[in-house]
């Protein structure tokens, strides 16, 4: 499981350590509880931007740092077949692929999915969730 803030804000990296703290420790609270008690064991930052403060809280949280390698920009909801050529252009062993599933429709990124892990899967490279 992964903490990634509770309101995903994109310039957490440069807010005060009090709302740093706030945003990471509200979500991983509701993770725990939502969970049954599962912690979550790694932090991603929002849009992928860290400072000194975001690490700290993510060490304090005893969480680890999550990032990505291939980005095909699905948030901006682009067409299937160019969020499979995107991830496929990029997948090489240890590549960490950023899809989403929220904020609204994600039908092609669903769909992308269906020619994307067959596709892995014939370079014999597998998915792995951390």
């Amino acid at each position: 499981m992964c903490d990634r803030t509770w309101s995903h804000d994109e310039a957490l990296a440069n807010r005060p350590q009090a709302t740093i703290r706030a945003e990471m420790g509200r979500t991983y609270d509701a993770i725990v509880a939502a969970s049954g008690g599962s912690r979550p064991r790694y932090f991603r930052a929002p849009g992928g931007r860290w400072s000194p403060a975001v690490a700290a809280e993510a060490r304090r949280l005893r969480l680890r740092p999550l990032g990505w390698s291939v980005e095909p920009a699905d948030w901006r909801r682009p067409p299937a077949v160019l969020i499979t050529r995107r991830v496929l252009d990029g997948a090489v062993p240890g590549a960490i692929v950023l899809l989403h599933d929220g904020y609204g429709n994600r039908a092609a990124t669903v769909a992308a999915l269906r020619d994307i892990l067959p596709a892995l899967a014939a370079r014999h490279l597998t998915t792995t969730v951390p």
